[in-house]
């Protein structure tokens, strides 16, 4: 990818990252029998993908990249896609529910970065899915919206 590219991306999810953060302030702290909040998920995810995005611009400073124009355009529209998606999950995650809002998440970010094998997308979005769902909820018991209203 373009240098240029890597600034932008990694200033955008710098933002996101402190937007999870910030955002996540506003969760409830109740906790019912376990030490895990609804905060503690956004806030790591924001953490990690500050870090990350701090470490992006340091090896975006300290590597010259080249690309052509066109691999450049597929780059940013997958990159756009990506926050898009994460921003309707930030939406739909309590309407929707954890588990089918992440399902969903993931599903659009795999084809996203590889088009076709939709099949192996649903299975590896579906039981990544179901599995963080059983470490968070069951293991970690946090009070987090598992499914949608009108399925509980």
């Amino acid at each position: 990818m373009s240098r240029r590219f890597d600034f932008i991306a990694s200033a955008i999810f710098l933002i996101i990252g402190l937007f999870f953060i910030i955002a996540s302030q506003r969760l409830g702290n109740n906790v019912i029998g376990g030490t895990v909040t609804p905060a503690t998920f956004p806030q790591v995810a924001g953490i990690v993908l500050m870090v990350l995005s701090v470490l992006l611009f340091v090896d975006t400073i300290k590597t010259v990249k080249t690309t052509e124009k066109h691999l450049a355009d597929i780059y940013y529209r997958r990159f756009f896609i990506i926050v898009l998606s994460m921003a309707l999950y930030i939406l739909l995650i309590e309407p929707l529910g954890f588990v089918i809002s992440t399902f969903l998440f993931l599903l659009v970010a795999f084809q996203t970065m590889h088009r076709g094998k939709l099949l192996s997308s649903i299975l590896i979005a579906g039981g990544f899915s179901l599995v963080v769902h059983f470490v968070f909820i069951k293991l970690l018991e946090a009070s987090v919206q598992s499914w949608p209203s009108f399925i509980n």
